[in-house]
């Protein structure tokens, strides 16, 4: 969804780290841990610290009846 409209998309992934670019800008990020799909989680999770300022951020990907109850209703 986030490539379909144009703000974020993957570029390259190693043992240790990931690029993406967001914005058009590319950042890169130290891969911190992996949480694996699970079919009970319904969603996988990666932590990662960017590089560009040392920030720790979760990124997580999954179906819609596992993420959206997690999503404060001010953010939706």
């Amino acid at each position: 969804m986030c490539r379909d409209v144009g703000f974020a998309y993957f570029i390259e992934r190693d043992s240790s780290m990931i690029k993406i670019c967001v914005n058009g800008n590319m950042e890169k990020y130290e891969l911190l841990r992996v949480i694996d799909f699970t079919s009970d989680r319904k969603r996988m999770c990666v932590v990662v610290k960017r590089e560009s300022d040392g920030r720790v951020i979760s990124f997580v990907k999954g179906a819609d009846v596992a993420i959206e109850p997690r999503i404060g209703e001010d953010k939706l």
